[in-house]
């Protein structure tokens, strides 16, 4: 089957397209989304369609990133398609919200192809994702210890809205196809660097394991694609519990009988509790597995009456035989969070907070640039970390030496004001200490005084890690 009969077929087989939609092809000027871009232009007319092209420059790497985008132009140009280019400084955003670069990225480009396609009427964006990000989406969830939702990969169509018309295709097959009928395209020199975890899984991670499997990526697809009927099969039955009367809202949360609860399979009783609590915050996932294992467990110990708190301000009480979900008053909302021992090497679980620090001992020549790390990582000197490590979130009278300041000490609430983070979160900040002086604040800025020089010989990198 050629290329483009496996789009063709695609498309059809997830029902991505109908006749008179006008499609908006986000066109990085890499080879899959060249592809993408000239592939659907041929079916344009078969499959009843108008195309729009949208890029997007990052800003991140500066000339590389105008020829990109002068690329995109030019083919939008000489095929006669309509054509939207948006510059925008996404370095800048990641300071300013606080977000990895990669993060950042992908906000910005989804907000704008929101937006863009709202103004140009457009009933799709089309994405040039194909089985080997597939592969490689299921290999990080497995790292991060994602469940069966996070195993699934992503989608062939997403909302209604999103869709990967190379879903099924191989990254071989696409550069292929691009040699065979000249298409141009740009290599992100980005893609190289392995400071970034994707990168890492598919230059140094993915090649290992095809050592065991030469069909690595086929079979992963395969797995994602049964996982994905098994997830939406759960998420239905999931979705039924919801509506049945064994769960009923109840002003600002809901109350769900305990024996009915109880009798469901383990699974669905987690997936009604992920869906009360996604309802209630507005959003999916954030809830860990153990913030449900707590709570299965309190479960099991009789009919006492307790409260567990969950993240985002939603805290879950057992009253006799009735367990509800709600939201915290105001003056509860950021409770405590205990002093951690931080395990070096390994990871340590913040349950208040939701999060895990994980922490590995490197030695120099092995390591990476900190300067290249995303906020949610560190580079410490070790040797200078010569004490035990604990986390901890904020206490009155806190004081900071932030990186670049040359050592100066500031109050950590200066601090939070300075880098304009909301008050509401900052109760919620993870900070590392060491002999009682911040070492971390995780996900902002390390301390001056144990910085990477260039005499430290043992680094220390830290990870939050969001469950």
């Amino acid at each position: 089957m050629s290329v483009v009969q496996d789009v063709l077929l695609t498309i059809k087989k997830y029902n991505m397209i109908e006749s008179g939609n006008r499609v908006l092809v986000a066109v990085s000027g890499g080879p899959d989304s060249m592809a993408l871009l000239h592939i659907l232009f041929g079916l344009k007319d078969q499959l009843g369609i108008q195309l729009h092209v949208f890029h997007l420059n990052h800003c991140f790497r500066g000339t590389e990133s105008m020829q990109d985008a002068r690329l995109v132009e030019d083919t939008a140009q000489l095929l006669g398609v309509p054509y939207t280019i948006e510059k925008f400084d996404v370095p800048a955003y990641c300071v300013q919200n606080h977000k990895s670069n990669q993060e950042g990225a992908r906000e910005v480009r989804y907000n704008l192809i929101s937006r863009i396609s709202s103004q140009i009427g457009a009933a799709r964006a089309a994405l040039g994702h194909h089985a080997d990000d597939q592969a490689e989406t299921v290999i990080a969830n497995f790292l991060r210890g994602s469940g069966l939702t996070g195993l699934k990969g992503f989608l062939p169509l997403r909302e209604e809205f999103y869709i990967r018309p190379l879903f099924r295709l191989r990254r071989k097959d696409i550069e292929e196809y691009c040699k065979v009928n000249k298409i141009s395209y740009r290599i992100d020199s980005s893609n190289k660097k392995t400071v970034y975890k994707r990168n890492q899984i598919r230059l140094e991670l993915v090649p290992v394991l095809e050592d065991y499997n030469p069909a690595l990526v086929n079979t992963l697809f395969k797995t994602a694609e049964v996982l994905r009927a098994e997830d939406e099969f759960l998420e239905n039955e999931a979705g039924k519990v919801c509506t049945s009367p064994m769960i009923f809202n109840e002003g600002n949360g809901w109350v769900l009988d305990i024996d009915l609860l109880s009798a469901l399979p383990l699974a669905l009783q987690r997936r009604v509790m992920r869906k009360l609590w996604s309802r209630m915050v507005g959003e999916p996932g954030g809830l860990g597995f153990g913030h449900l294992e707590v709570i299965l467990d309190l479960l099991q110990e009789g009919r006492g009456s307790w409260e567990s708190h969950l993240p985002r301000g939603i805290h879950v009480t057992r009253s006799y035989n009735q367990l509800y979900f709600k939201k915290e008053s105001e003056s509860n909302e950021k409770a405590p969070v205990d002093r951690y021992h931080i395990n070096v090497p390994g990871e340590t679980q913040i349950p208040g907070l939701g999060v895990i620090i994980r922490a590995n001992v490197l030695f120099r020549g092995e390591t990476l640039d900190p300067e290249m790390l995303p906020a949610q990582e560190v580079l410490l000197d070790y040797d200078k970390l010569n004490g035990k490590l604990f986390v901890r979130t904020r206490l009155h009278g806190d004081r900071f030496s932030p990186l670049g300041m040359n050592g100066a000490e500031v109050k950590l609430k200066k601090f939070f004001i300075d880098q304009k983070i909301p008050r509401e979160k900052r109760e919620s900040i993870p900070l590392v200490t060491c002999n009682g002086e911040i070492a971390w604040v995780a996900g902002v800025r390390p301390a001056e005084k144990f910085k990477v020089g260039e005499t430290s010989e043992r680094l220390l990198h830290l990870s939050l890690i969001k469950q």
